[in-house]
């Protein structure tokens, strides 16, 4: 208890609440998570004279089942008070914000009614506004440093089969055997995308011109085309894209072939020369972060990445893991020539591998580098390295800074946070490391108790390191063992209330509710056993992460082995589903959503052949022949005999047409084989659900499965008036073996 206390006085402290033996604060609900306030990622801009800061906001309402985004300016001088500063503008969507030279105007993108989409020229003096750009379906746009060339992209995209709105703001169950209707499978690269620039040729007149990537790599149809960026000069422009092959040698890397084996090829970035129409790579490396920087003379650029392939720094030693996982390729801060292309090192793995320089004065420096939480180093460039000139390290409280940063150099302006503090905007002095809180975006927190968190390290049987975070509900009693929920996805040290994922996963509400959570990442890859066929060892090295990190919570005495549930998203979604079918260990209740890969029918269903290549990687080969053997010892669908516990299935429709296909394969072998299953379907749903109602619903829905499996509690009132009715069938068929295609009662 002393701990949890102690605890709580620090997250009081850092966070402004007056404590008082927590008097008056009450438990976190599935709405605060919702809720919660967030600074949009990279959308903080320091004003040229460095005393207004420009952010954005999201700002989900759940009454209206909105998101709505709000554009703030916060003046700079007097920071003492904690004020959000004034809105200048909000809507369904606010993002590119752009300060122009004269520091009294920003530009940024919009969305209208209709379908239209505008950029937009904010006057921050008096809140007035004008159309630089309006065209329909705008996706991303960037300009040179005077905002007189505007590039924009447009994209064409699919429509929904009509569904009620309650469903499609809530989901609805699949019924076993009784699909809702289907439609065609859709394939990504039938997606339409077009590349526009709009100068200013006189007054306020325009000419909008299409352009073409006259190149083969880049040839259509090119499978995602994002993250504009102008050079300040106007001369050149970065963009990321999918291609619909791979360039010549990228199949000797490590990150490719990870990518292919998850059925896509890497995302490369790409360079258009203005003047000419040349397209070229822009840096010869796969999957390069998608924030890019330009130097302030517009002569180069810095992009965190891998190293290039085949260059002298990916032969001074491995940077890449064995197998490909989001987080075990290591990448670095480097700076590309925009005319010869030559690459320096400027920081070799940063602290994030969302991190970019903070200030960079020109092409040879210096340039303001993050080297960790709580140190910025100052570097110039002395051919293909940079030096470091200066260093300065934190006095204060600088960690938690979130890379939505901007900085002039002097002062360092982004969203901070910790596990148990909610976002801010955060300014800090380079020099001295002293931070100061601006904002104030989430005072409802002052008044809501949480868990406690606790970083974990350990090591699995094959030495493999495991990290994790620990969440002790706040009325923690030492000596108690606690039933608890394992959640699986790639944590940090982000406010953990409503998590930085979307879809499921409600660590805090769970806490509250008499559990322990521990949220784990995938552990490293440089350990996994080899004696697999085509990539498993990855499954089996994760599988032995989460059996060694209930092992040690059980030898400190703090959890029921008997009691311990799991849940997976995305790709820690196949991997929960792997463990249900191929553990001895026995969960109690599991939730796993928006993946269904690696089973025979997504082989073939979508008759793609980057997905086919990927399940074929990952098995050593395909469910044919030789490899077929593979596919039935290690395919989830093929072992569904084997699952124990309760599952609860979440799907989305971005994967295949308008019914979770992926999902069926593995939702109709369970249920034939008299498992507890339970499949909804979001049909408006983005992989990771967005909109307030989706994310309530999801969350309560998963909160409400383990509480009712693993505690026996049913929630009074449900919206879903059917649901708990619905799980007691399931229940009741499981205890008497009769959950079957026929016994079924629905």
């Amino acid at each position: 208890m002393g701990t949890n206390i102690l605890m709580l006085a620090v997250f009081a402290i850092l966070s402004g609440v007056e404590l008082v033996d927590g008097a008056g604060k009450r438990p976190i609900t599935v709405e605060d998570c919702v809720a919660t306030r967030r600074i949009v990622m990279e959308e903080t801009k320091l004003s040229p004279k460095a005393d207004l800061a420009a952010y954005v906001v999201k700002t989900p309402d759940i009454r209206r089942n909105l998101n709505v985004f709000e554009l703030y300016v916060r003046n700079l001088i007097g920071t003492g008070e904690r004020t959000n500063g004034r809105l200048l503008y909000s809507g369904a969507s606010v993002r590119e914000i752009k300060w122009l030279p004269d520091g009294r105007e920003l530009l940024c993108l919009t969305e209208e009614k209709g379908g239209k989409s505008r950029v937009i020229r904010l006057d921050v003096t008096n809140g007035k506004s004008s159309i630089v750009v309006e065209y329909s379906g705008i996706e991303d746009y960037s300009t040179d440093a005077t905002g007189q060339k505007v590039v924009f992209s447009v994209v064409a995209k699919s429509g929904l089969d009509q569904v009620s709105e309650r469903d499609a703001e809530r989901g609805y169950s699949i019924e076993f055997g009784r699909p809702k209707g289907t439609s065609p499978v859709r394939d990504p690269r039938t997606t339409r995308l077009n590349l526009f620039v709009a100068e200013r040729v006189g007054g306020s007149a325009q000419k909008i011109s299409k352009l073409s990537l006259h190149d083969a790599l880049f040839a259509s149809p090119i499978l995602s085309l994002r993250n504009l960026n102008m050079s300040p000069d106007g001369k050149f422009l970065l963009f990321h894209c999918r291609p619909d092959h791979l360039p010549a040698n990228w199949d000797e890397s490590a990150v490719s072939r990870g990518f292919v084996a998850m059925g896509m090829n890497p995302p490369l970035l790409g360079l258009y020369e203005m003047e000419t129409g040349r397209v070229r790579l822009a840096i010869n490396a796969p999957d390069p972060h998608y924030q890019t920087l330009w130097s302030a003379d517009g002569k180069g650029f810095a992009v965190n990445s891998v190293f290039p392939i085949g260059s002298v720094f990916e032969k001074e030693g491995p940077t890449v893991g064995q197998l490909f996982k989001t987080a075990s390729a290591e990448t670095h801060i480097l700076t590309v020539d925009a005319v010869t292309g030559t690459v320096s090192l400027a920081l070799r793995t940063p602290a994030s591998e969302d991190d970019l320089p903070l200030w960079w004065a020109n092409e040879m420096g210096p340039m303001m580098v993050r080297s960790d939480e709580k140190t910025v180093v100052e570097l110039e460039r002395e051919g293909d390295r940079w030096s470091e000139t200066q260093r300065f390290v934190g006095r204060g409280p600088h960690g938690g800074m979130r890379n939505s940063g901007t900085s002039n150099g002097k002062i360092e302006i982004g969203s901070a946070e910790q596990p148990m503090i909610p976002p801010d905007l955060m300014l800090t002095e380079i020099a001295t490391g002293k931070s100061v809180v601006l904002t104030d975006l989430n005072p409802e927190y002052k008044k809501i108790v949480l868990g406690s968190v606790e970083k974990l390290e350990w090591k699995n049987k094959f030495d493999a390191r495991c990290t994790g975070y620990l969440i002790k509900p706040f009325d923690y009693q030492e000596g108690k063992r606690y039933p608890l929920v394992i959640m699986a996805k790639g944590w940090d040290d982000s406010f953990l209330a409503d998590t930085t994922y979307r879809t499921a996963f409600p660590p805090q509400v769970l806490t509250d509710s008499g559990f322990l959570v521990l949220l784990v990442n995938d552990p490293s890859a440089d350990k996994e056993p080899r004696n697999y066929p085509g990539l498993m060892g990855e499954a089996f090295n994760w599988m032995e992460m989460v059996s060694s990190s209930i092992s040690l919570l059980s030898s400190r005495g703090l959890v029921d082995e008997k009691e311990v549930g799991i849940m997976g998203f995305s790709r820690t979604s196949w991997l929960v589903d792997f463990m249900l079918t191929h553990s001895k260990f026995k969960f109690v209740a599991a939730s796993s959503a928006d993946s269904g890969a690696y089973n025979y029918g997504s082989y073939w269903l979508s008759n793609n052949d980057l997905i086919m290549k990927g399940s074929a990687t990952q098995y050593g080969g395909p469910p044919y022949g030789e490899s077929f053997g593979n596919w039935l010892a290690y395919a989830p669908a093929f072992n569904a005999g084997n699952v124990e516990a309760p599952l609860l299935m979440e799907y989305t429709e971005c994967w295949l047409g308008n019914e979770p296909l992926y999902a069926h394969e593995f939702f109709v072998a369970l249920r034939s084989e008299g498992k507890p299953a339970d499949l909804y379907y979001y049909p408006r749903g983005e992989h990771e659900l967005d909109t307030p109602a989706e994310r309530v619903a999801s969350l309560q829905r998963n909160v409400d499965w383990f509480r009712f499996w693993m505690q026996g509690y049913e929630r009074p009132n449900p919206e879903a008036v059917d649901q708990y009715k619905h799980w007691r069938s399931l229940k009741d068929d499981q205890a008497a073996g009769n959950l079957t295609t026929g016994k079924d009662k629905n």
